[in-house]
């Protein structure tokens, strides 16, 4: 059976006209954030680099700025991480549940 939409149809006038409405908002709420001090920028803790917000996952930009780290630092540490296990390095269980490194 073909499910029923919750929303009312609307004609495309309308559909446009409410977007355009979603834009203004999400604008306005950029323009808040920079003029009451939460900076549109972040600092990487890793590189030093000063960048977008963009250049951050969520939980990255919540995190303080000692321990926040961008997407390029965080990508390029869990590919070392990776390749830095199958070298041997690192020690993990097996599944008799011994260590080997």
């Amino acid at each position: 059976k073909r499910q029923l939409s919750r929303r009312p149809k609307a004609c495309k006038a309308c559909v446009q006209a409410v977007e355009t409405a979603e834009q203004h908002v999400a604008a306005s709420r950029e323009v808040r954030a920079t003029a009451d001090g939460t900076a549109a920028t972040a600092a990487c803790s890793t590189c030093g680099q000063t960048l977008p917000r963009t250049a951050f996952s969520r939980t990255q930009v919540q995190k303080t700025d000692a321990t926040r780290r961008c997407l390029a630092c965080v990508a390029s540490s869990s590919a070392d991480t990776s390749a830095t296990a199958e070298g041997g390095e690192f020690c993990s269980s097996s599944s008799s549940g011994r260590r080997r490194c």
